[in-house]
This record gives structure tokens, C-alpha cells and sequence, in this order.
């Protein structure tokens, strides 16, 4: 199962970058592809909202907004 959902990744990954979508997009839908062919839809679905909310709560990215407030000024 492993090697399947390296494939399914890479082949993903690369197939987008060839028709000229930007990396990040490309790997974020090349996992979102890969978790929706290897399990379930519902933990699928589940299981990417749960890290995309994840990975949106860091310091460093709540860092960036706050820099430009205008209240700061």
C-alpha cells in the first residue's frame, strides 16, 4: 500500500506541473488525490480538513497578517 500511494503521489505531482499548475497547488492536490483513491471518502474528507486546519495554526503564519496591520502604525 505504501509503493501504491508513492505512485499515485508522484505521478499526480507531476502530471499537474505538466499542465502548468504552481507546485504548491500541485502537491496539495496530489495528496487530496491520493488520500481519495486509497481510503474511504468520508475519512478522506475528514482527514485533509483536519490538516489543512492543522497546518494554519502556526505562529508564523498568523506572524505575517499582524506585521501589516495598520494599527501598528
Amino acid at each position: 500500500m505504501t509503493i501504491t500511494a508513492g505512485l499515485i503521489l508522484f505521478f499526480a505531482f507531476f502530471f499537474l506541473l505538466f499542465l502548468g499548475v504552481p507546485i504548491a497547488v500541485s502537491i496539495a492536490g496530489a495528496s487530496i488525490t491520493t488520500m481519495l483513491i486509497l481510503f474511504p471518502f468520508d475519512i478522506a474528507v475528514f482527514t485533509s480538513a483536519q490538516k489543512l486546519v492543522t497546518g494554519l495554526d502556526s505562529f508564523s503564519l498568523l506572524a505575517i497578517p499582524f506585521l501589516f496591520c495598520p494599527e501598528s502604525l
